[in-house]
């Protein structure tokens, strides 16, 4: 259903017009992606009111906006708002905005007065119901820093440095600009719980913050220390510095000398991540996908995106091929969210690889550390850190990649890491996301076979890097990617130790509930990504193949087998 164009007076279409070609002007430069997609998901009743809410009070913001509802077919929110009862001169509001001649700050109020007008309205019985629906602009996707001049300088709390940061802005990255719109939020539905005018707009006036605040981190990520402060952090935490005191001790060294293996430990796992790199990345793997696959495949993204916000976010891809973290990463990240750190084995810290792998947003970790007592400190401070910052990460519990294409029995290093990192500091409850990547046909086949064959497995190097003029001759088929069913790990802990709450931030001793807690999550991440597993050409043939004495089969028994595992794939799906 199309969004009729209202009938306003002069002097408003006048405005319009102006407006119109601001907007002209900001489209020369500024392109704008919409999510979600699709986008009928959201199930936006054009039948109803529609104000859209917008965190800020910004004209370029606005702009696109109206660009994003226009193309979309939508109420525009330069249009007015026409209601039962009465007609509002916009269809939107900003939760902030600014106030001031010469220098203005962001005005100090608990609501927006449009937002009052529309909640009395509703729950005063004059209208029937408004639909509020969030959107988040985002022109560029860069994390804050935590320090350094541009951050005092151009801060938008002031709104001069403000204003050249938000045109330098859309100067350096206005085609790489987001228009996430969310869930409409029913007045009606809101008047309907009987809380009162007041406390109903202090309710959604709530909600509104909440979300846009975690909206925004989920696509962003936290804001970022420097590398080098990130390091520091860890080697002055007290865990940090009492394994030093004892790897001086044991050793008969220094302190000093101590503290310099911890901090080349920490240096050794750091990532180093780089919005500018990740842009450049996301070019150049878009015209790799589509060099060599005939086309990729996401499925249940939308379900996930919905709850990300809510929660800190581990995501658990299985494991066949070096491509599964960069398909993640690169699918997360054009949907909207930061992409996470990824923990990488330490073989693939080679030379320049390894530096654009940090500039990613990856951090190495060894194989094995487990009687290296000061490294293993190190790591973990550093995991504790930047899950308690609210970052993103991702590694993958089969250990390696499976050569076989079956799923490896998970091992439970990392999610025994995460599991004590969260009762150490609990902050936002953290969610596990099974994803299966399958593929038609692996770039590292040729080096599987081998190895299958009873061939050594030959050690990543830097001449690895000349394969890719080859990989890039060749076509791959199909990629499925496929978000499962998430594991809360709040959950698991209510299941196991109902009293977990209470013994939080307890460092003295390792729960004897521990183990098998950390045994069942991997459980039911391993049987969430097997429950995603997308069902090809390949997997078919091979399934029945490998069943037959002598891996051969007629062309018309294979045709019947065929048949029959497609009914009992339909049969059970």
């Amino acid at each position: 259903m199309k969004a009729e164009s209202p009938d306003i007076g002069f002097f408003a279409r006048l405005k319009l017009q102006w407006f119109l070609l601001l907007r002209a002007v900001i489209h020369w430069w500024v392109r704008a992606k919409t999510l979600p997609q699709p986008f009928d998901d959201l199930e936006i009743d054009l039948d109803k009111p529609v104000c859209y809410v917008i965190d800020g009070y910004a004209l370029s913001s606005l702009l696109i906006l109206d660009r994003a509802c226009e193309e979309l077919e939508l109420p525009r929110p330069l249009w007015p708002l026409r209601m039962a009862s009465r007609t509002e001169p916009r269809s939107y509001l900003a939760l902030r905005r600014k106030r001031g001649l010469f220098i203005r700050r962001t005005e100090a109020r608990s609501h927006s007065e449009s937002l009052k007008r529309l909640v009395e309205s509703v729950c005063e019985g004059s209208e029937p119901d408004v639909h509020l629906v969030p959107v988040t602009v985002l022109i560029g996707r860069a994390p804050d820093k935590e320090t350094g001049l541009a951050k005092i300088f151009f801060t938008e709390s002031w709104e001069i440095g403000g204003r050249i940061w938000r045109f330098l802005n859309s100067l350096i990255n206005g085609r790489h600009t987001m228009v996430q719109f969310s869930n409409p939020i029913s007045l009606r539905e809101l008047a309907d719980e009987d809380l009162g005018t007041s406390r109903s707009l202090r309710k959604v006036s709530r909600i509104l913050r909440v979300h846009f605040q975690r909206v925004r981190s989920a696509a962003i990520g936290p804001d970022l220390s420097h590398r080098r402060t990130m390091v520091d952090r860890v080697l002055s935490s007290p865990t940090v510095r009492t394994s030093i005191e004892e790897r001086a001790r044991s050793k008969s060294i220094t302190e000093y000398k101590a503290w310099k293996e911890a901090r080349k430990y920490a240096f050794e796992i750091a990532a180093d991540y780089s919005y500018g790199f990740v842009r450049v990345a996301s070019f150049a793997l878009t015209w790799f996908w589509n060099r060599i696959y005939d086309g990729v495949e996401l499925k249940h993204f939308r379900e996930f995106q919905q709850r990300a916000p809510d929660y800190e976010i581990v995501y658990v891809p299985c494991h066949r091929s070096h491509i599964d973290y960069l398909l993640v990463s690169y699918f997360v990240y054009h949907n909207g969210l930061v992409p996470p750190h990824v923990a990488a084995g330490v073989n693939l810290n080679l030379p320049v690889l390894g530096r654009f792998l940090r500039k990613g947003g990856a951090f190495f970790l060894r194989r094995s550390f487990r009687s290296q007592k000061l490294y293993a400190a190190v790591f973990f401070e550093y995991l504790s850190r930047i899950l308690s910052n609210g970052t993103a990460i991702e590694y993958f519990i089969e250990g390696t990649r499976s050569r076989t294409g079956r799923l490896l029995q998970p091992k439970g290093g990392m999610l025994s890491m995460t599991v004590r990192s969260y009762l150490h500091s609990p902050s936002r409850p953290i969610m596990f996301q099974p994803i299966y990547v399958g593929y038609e046909r692996l770039v590292e086949g040729g080096s599987y076979t081998a190895e299958l064959s009873g061939q050594k497995k030959k050690s990543e190097s830097l001449g690895d890097l000349l394969k890719v003029f080859g990989i890039l001759k060749k076509r791959y088929g199909k990629v499925h990617v496929s978000f499962a069913e998430p594991v809360f790990l709040d959950e698991m802990l209510d299941q196991h130790a109902p009293d977990w709450m209470y013994r939080a931030n307890d460092d003295t001793e390792r729960p004897p509930w521990l183990s098998p807690l950390v045994d069942h999550l991997g459980q039911r991440i391993m049987t969430g990504m097997n429950q995603a597993t997308h069902v090809n050409a390949i997997n078919l043939l091979a399934a029945i193949l490998l069943t037959t004495r002598k891996l051969a089969m007629d062309r018309n028994e294979l045709q019947r087998q065929l048949e029959l595992y497609k009914e009992m794939l339909q049969e059970c799906p």
